[in-house]
């Protein structure tokens, strides 16, 4: 990943990056790199070709977007979810003990979802999206129709597993608690103490018009 203050500056970069690939025999392949800005959508073209924007782009297993970045992330990590979930269905619907099955829950499907919360921006919506999804996995592991009445609280007694939602809120404070013990000088606490902007307004802590690019090759 490559990240540059202006189209400019990540065309520059991109033809260092080409220059110094070709050098050791890599060549960049300009059909899989992508451009990401929350700004004015300047082409980029490099020896290769040009490069195309798009809205959102999975990197290391996260989805990055300047747009509903947490939603489109949550909704991403609850279809890994249920792929593990029925990866997993021989298990969830064997002749095995419901305590059983929430501990493979929760050390199987639970990591698999929660994977990278710790960056989310949490809403009532998306708090209701993680407690849904919850709610059908455990139906669909005790085999509890949707026509038959059942509390939550009675199904997750059944299973004997932690609400999602709650989780994904404590690992964000865990890791908030972290960060705030880390030094400045180095890891997210230098990320976070340097990224006030330079141009007008900065001083109270503003961001100044312009974008950042990214581009994953």
């Amino acid at each position: 990943m490559v990240v540059a203050e202006s189209a400019e500056q990540m065309e520059e970069m991109m033809k260092e990056l080409l220059k110094a690939s070709k050098t050791i025999g890599l060549h960049l392949n300009a059909q899989k790199t992508r451009l990401m800005t929350n700004s004015e959508k300047i082409r980029v073209e490099i020896d290769c070709g040009i490069l195309d924007y798009v809205e959102d782009y999975e990197y290391l297993g996260q989805v990055i977007s300047f747009v509903n970045r947490s939603g489109k992330e949550i909704k991403h990590r609850i279809d890994k979810g249920w792929k593990k979930y029925w990866a997993l269905k021989r298990n969830f619907k064997g002749n095995y003990s419901n305590n059983l099955k929430g501990k493979a829950l929760s050390m199987c499907v639970y990591p698999t979802i929660l994977y990278g919360s710790q960056t989310w921006a949490l809403t009532e919506y998306l708090d209701r999206r993680l407690e849904t999804t919850q709610t059908k996995i455990l139906r669909s592991i005790l085999r509890i129709r949707l026509s038959e009445r059942s509390r939550n609280t009675d199904i997750l007694r059944r299973v004997r597993v932690k609400y999602l939602q709650r989780e994904a809120h404590i690992l964000k404070w865990k890791w908030a608690g972290h960060v705030a013990r880390m030094d400045e000088t180095g890891g997210p606490g230098l990320a976070l103490s340097g990224c006030r902007g330079t141009g007008p307004g900065a001083e109270d802590g503003h961001q100044p018009d312009g974008g950042t690019s990214y581009v994953k090759g």
